[in-house]
């Protein structure tokens, strides 16, 4: 019947679609398959290029900006070597998209710090009760509000 016919291509569309999805999901496992190495795995093997690929950075070979960044990488990568090689440590530093950035863009990441004599525009500032009037030790809830 019409009705047969109609369910079985539903059904038939459901599964391609969903077989579809499945074969995307595998081949975007397989694609970023290829992960930059943990802490533990670390070593001095792992090159300024394999961290450019593994973090789809855009640097041009050849480029002041690609030494530039290529310094702060293996910098920061013997640092992180060093600090692991301790045998005292109590955690494990790794590599991450930002093992290329310098001290101030990371620190630009890291909010806002303020002096104490900051004062923001919106901060209220407390107000003594009107009169010099003494303010009370305790307050009721309950009573206070009828």
């Amino acid at each position: 019947s019409f009705c047969t016919l109609l369910s079985d291509l539903i059904m038939r569309r459901v599964l391609l679609t969903a077989a579809a999805i499945i074969v995307l999901l595998f081949a975007a496992t397989l694609v970023d398959a290829r992960r930059a190495p943990r802490g533990d795995q670390l070593t001095s093997a792992y090159s300024f290029d394999q961290y450019v690929a593994d973090y789809h950075k855009g640097y041009k070979k050849g480029t002041a900006e690609y030494a530039r960044r290529e310094k702060l990488f293996l910098k920061n990568r013997d640092e992180v070597l060093a600090f692991n090689a301790h045998p005292k440590r109590t955690y494990t530093k790794g590599i991450n998209h930002m093992s290329d950035w310098t001290a101030e863009e990371a620190k630009a990441t890291r909010g806002v710090r303020r002096t104490p004599e900051y004062k923001s525009k919106h901060q209220l500032e407390y107000q003594s009760p009107a009169g010099g009037a003494a303010v009370a030790g305790e307050v009721d809830w309950r009573k206070a509000f009828p």
